[in-house]
């Protein structure tokens, strides 16, 4: 018989500590709860329970898949084995890596003990739940979510800048991703009651970070800045001003402004990007005028605009976690796209961002980029799917998505100077992109628009559809030494 168990404080008892304790039935044939007294909790978390020990421990007596239920005044594992005699430890997965649990899944394994970490239930917690009940019933509007990592003193300019934009019924939540320097120190000093800050136990990185963000963000609408960019007077208020007018909105967007900064210091390059195409856009408009919106590059980041929060919960649009140097902007806003719904495109810049290269992922090579960019390009595709590739128009921007974006991405980092990748890895990436993205309705819908109309982009096309994948090679090679400043010879 396996005999598994347990241990928590299970205060304001929700809906992740009963999805841990199914997960941990389903994996034993005995399930043994342990329930932190009062005085240990007092003991190591420095604060009292809202529920008494007692309570708590009714609360765990009384779900049918619990078979046994005990106080405990000590977080020793080891000794709650040489009581019990467990064969399965269970805790959530938000606790691997954690040094303590380390160490005593070391020690429970001497003596045959599997320690199983569990999935954690997104979007709820004990803490989460407490700092709500603190707030009261305050009215929140719009929750801007800052993740920060090493923001140093210009942190302080920005955030200065989004709170003199900021009403009493706004909010803004930093969330401090374990900085080495002094970042959380210049964020602490800061007392306004519209800011809350908070610091990752770990490094989990942006994605993870920002979902923690709208997790505990009270606004009816969210919106994202990063550490150390700057907004245009009117940026929020312009973007809450139509979402409350236009109900069926699930998103504002507007033009954004990046400005490269080299080692230096010095900006080496600026670019402007706002759509021709703008105001209100229902359900099927919106994928009329989706590639001139494209085109502008107002869909490729996140924080140049405002989310409806319900339909970010409804639809469980989170940032993908598995994508760690790109894409994760992109990914977000096209599923946000993809829901049902109207979209708004503002007129003007609103939003500048700083992109320096000393930290920039987007000039350094990584595998993970690669997979990021095909897991974005197909959930573009479901878009691609809804719009008419037959216009001329439609056919050459789609195109340009291939070739212009997703292509050229794809040749920086197989062709990038740091690259590991070798011809027989090159060939799957090729083969993958090909089945993935170029192998469907749509590319043979513009084949037979370009085999009329245009014999280049028809035969740069069929190059990329064929399973000819030396010559692919070449064809990103040669196009690799023209696009790519960090070429490598091979």
């Amino acid at each position: 018989m396996v005999v598994g168990y347990t241990q928590g404080t299970y205060d304001i008892f929700h809906r992740g500590h009963l999805n841990l304790l199914k997960h941990a039935k389903e994996r034993c044939d005995k399930l043994i709860v342990g329930v932190n007294s009062d005085r240990l909790v007092k003991e190591y978390k420095r604060k009292s329970t809202v529920y008494l020990e007692d309570d708590r421990v009714a609360i765990i007596k009384s779900l049918d898949f619990v078979d046994e239920v005990v106080l405990c005044d000590s977080l020793d594992k080891m000794e709650k084995w040489k009581k019990y005699k467990f064969n399965k430890v269970f805790i959530g997965d938000d606790w691997k890596g954690n040094a303590r649990w380390e160490t005593t899944k070391k020690d429970l394994a001497k003596v045959g003990v599997e320690v199983v970490f569990l999935p954690h239930t997104e979007g709820i917690s004990t803490s989460m739940i407490r700092e709500k009940l603190n707030l009261g019933n305050r009215i929140v509007d719009v929750s801007v979510i800052m993740p920060m990592y090493n923001a140093g003193e210009g942190v302080e300019k920005t955030i200065s800048k989004l709170l003199r934009e900021m009403t009493d019924e706004m909010e803004l939540i930093v969330i401090d991703d374990c900085s080495t320097d002094n970042s959380y120190d210049i964020c602490s000093k800061i007392q306004d009651q519209r800011m809350r800050l908070y610091r990752n136990k770990k490094n989990i990185g942006i994605s993870a970070t920002r979902n923690i963000g709208i997790d505990r963000a009270l606004g009816e609408y969210i919106m994202f800045c990063d550490d150390d960019d700057e907004i245009v007077d009117g940026f929020i208020r312009k973007q809450l001003s139509i979402m409350e007018k236009n109900k069926n909105v699930n998103m504002v967007k507007c033009g954004r402004k990046l400005v490269c900064i080299g080692d230096d210091g010095n900006v080496v390059e600026e670019e402007s990007t706002e759509s021709k195409k703008t105001g209100l856009m229902d359900s099927v408009n919106k994928y009329k005028e989706y590639f001139p919106i494209r085109e502008s590059k107002i869909f490729t980041n996140v924080w140049n605009g405002m989310y409806r929060k319900k339909v970010l919960r409804k639809n469980n649009i989170r940032f993908d976690e598995s994508m760690k140097y790109g894409s994760e902007d992109a990914d977000f806003v096209l599923s946000v796209f993809l829901a049902d719904g109207d979209l708004y495109i503002l007129p003007n810049i609103y939003y500048i961002h700083f992109k320096r290269s000393s930290s920039s992922t987007s000039c350094k090579f990584s595998k993970n980029k690669i997979k990021s960019l095909i897991k974005t390009a197909e959930k573009e595709k479901l878009i691609w799917n809804k719009v008419d590739l037959k216009k001329e128009g439609n056919a050459h921007m789609y195109i340009h998505a291939i070739n212009g974006y997703y292509n050229r991405i794809m040749i920086e980092q197989v062709f990038h100077k740091d690259s590991t990748i070798k011809y027989g890895e090159r060939k799957k990436i090729y083969k993958e992109f090909r089945e993935k993205i170029m192998d469907d309705y749509c590319a043979k819908g513009v084949l037979k628009y370009f085999r009329h109309n245009n014999t280049k982009q028809y035969l740069t096309t069929k190059i990329l559809r064929s399973n000819c994948y030396f010559i692919i090679d070449v064809y990103y090679k040669i196009a690799a030494r023209r696009i790519n400043r960090n070429w490598r010879s091979k």
